[in-house]
């Protein structure tokens, strides 16, 4: 018989878990965590359905808005747009060609580190950048069409892109462990912190940040959908997660950001802890399944 020290067992464990130091977001109807918090505690639903006199006045046609199968369900960023450029040494001009989500983004992973209590400028040790964005290939297009002649065209491509998203934050706030943009369609939120928790378990950084944006950056935040039996949009315009109610889920905005440290590292500075994270693992159904968009029953 093996005997093993509960002690040494418990160690080796704690060299494995990472600990969430920081957070900070915006959502709708919650403009930042503590807001959030405090409607999930109260129970409040924080999308917003628009009755058929708004419809019309945003140019929806009365065929459309009649048909029961027609679905509006508005889940958006208050003030989206606003931008503290200067803080973040940025002109006017570069700001206004850079892609909303990034804009969100330097923000928020600003108030993370604040939240965690890290200077980036002073920190010792390499802070790494882990970020997801949602595509927006007409804001690309955008700044394409309508050139800032006060910005060059090489920096003006490198801002409108949401694939500088991490790089270009690193960049701005001198972060100097690894930077990546992670797209993996709807898990790349997930699958950023999964990646962060592996490069701090590599050592490649002492801080990790992990996050995503969605932001609509189109003039259709009002235009909703038709509902198909068996797709993922919702009949209802609700998201019941878990709830045996569930029809399905909608599009709607928010962004944010974790600050994850080793554990031990964590426990050694006396950092605040929200939560530990034990483990996380990445994989995929293959082909065991009625089609590419949907889930296996074996994998679930």
């Amino acid at each position: 018989m093996i005997s093993v020290n509960n002690n040494e067992a418990k160690r080796d464990q704690r060299k494995k878990d990472i600990a969430i130091i920081g957070l900070s977001g915006r959502f709708s109807r919650s403009g930042d965590i503590s807001t959030l918090w405090d409607n999930l505690i109260k129970g409040k639903e924080l999308t917003y359905l628009p009755g058929a006199d708004e419809l019309r006045s945003a140019g929806v046609s009365e065929t459309l808005i009649q048909n029961p199968k027609y679905i509006v369900s508005k889940s958006l960023i208050d003030n989206p747009e606003s931008f503290d450029y200067s803080f973040f040494g940025y002109s006017k001009d570069e700001a206004e060609l850079m892609n909303p989500q990034t804009r969100l983004m330097h923000e928020q992973v600003w108030l993370a580190l604040e939240d965690a209590g890290c200077n980036p400028h002073e920190y010792k040790g390499k802070i790494g950048l882990f970020l997801a964005a949602s595509d927006d290939l007409n804001w690309r297009a955008h700044a394409l069409i309508n050139p800032n002649a006060q910005v060059g065209e090489f920096m003006a491509t490198r801002l409108a892109n949401k694939s500088f998203i991490s790089t270009l934050i690193s960049y701005n706030l001198d972060l100097k462990g690894p930077s990546y943009y992670i797209d993996t369609a709807c898990s790349s939120s997930l699958a950023s912190i999964h990646i962060a928790c592996r490069n701090l378990l590599l050592k490649e950084c002492s801080i990790a940040l992990a996050g995503a944006a969605c932001l609509i950056t189109n003039d259709d935040k009002d235009i909703g959908y038709l509902h198909e039996e068996g797709m993922v949009f919702s009949k209802d315009g609700h998201c019941r997660a878990f709830d045996k109610d569930s029809t399905g889920t909608f599009f709607g905005e928010g962004v944010a950001v974790i600050a994850l440290k080793r554990l031990e590292d964590a426990l050694q500075d006396k950092d605040h802890i929200y939560a530990v994270i034990k483990g996380t693992a990445v994989n995929n159904d293959g082909s065991r399944k009625v089609g590419y968009t949907a889930p296996s029953v074996l994998g679930q």
